[in-house]
C-alpha cells in the first residue's frame, strides 16, 4: 500500500495499514493536490519548500478530522472513522507540525 500512496505514506507513515482501502485514493488524491508549486533550490528554498509542504498536508489532515468528527456527531456509524485512524491522522498532526517548526528554524 505504501507505493501506492505515497503522499499518504509520507503524511501518515506506518499508520496508512489502518486506512481503508475504499478510502485511500481520495486521501492520495487531496494530499497530492494540497503540494505548493516548486520553489528555487538551495538550503533555505528547500526548507521552505518541505515545510509549505508540511503545512498544506497539516490543512488536510485538520480537515480530515473535522469531516471524521462530523460524521461522528451526526452519528452515522458506517461513516464513521475508526478509533485507530482517528489516531493515525491525530498522529500525522503532530509529526507534520514538528516538521514545519523545524523547517521555519532552518530558514
Amino acid at each position: 500500500m505504501h507505493s501506492a500512496y505515497p503522499a499518504l505514506f509520507a503524511t501518515l507513515g506506518d499508520a496508512i495499514e489502518r486506512v481503508p482501502p475504499d478510502v485511500a485514493p481520495a486521501l492520495e488524491l487531496a494530499l497530492a493536490a494540497a503540494a505548493p508549486p516548486p520553489r528555487p533550490s538551495g538550503p533555505p528554498a528547500a526548507a521552505r519548500t518541505r515545510a509549505g509542504l508540511a503545512a498544506a498536508r497539516l490543512r488536510c489532515v485538520i480537515e480530515l478530522l473535522h469531516a471524521a468528527e462530523c460524521a461522528r456527531a451526526g452519528s452515522r456509524q458506517g461513516d464513521q472513522l475508526s478509533d485507530g485512524a482517528r489516531e493515525g491522522l491525530l498522529l500525522a498532526g503532530c509529526c507534520l507540525t514538528e516538521h514545519i517548526t523545524r523547517g521555519i528554524a532552518a530558514f
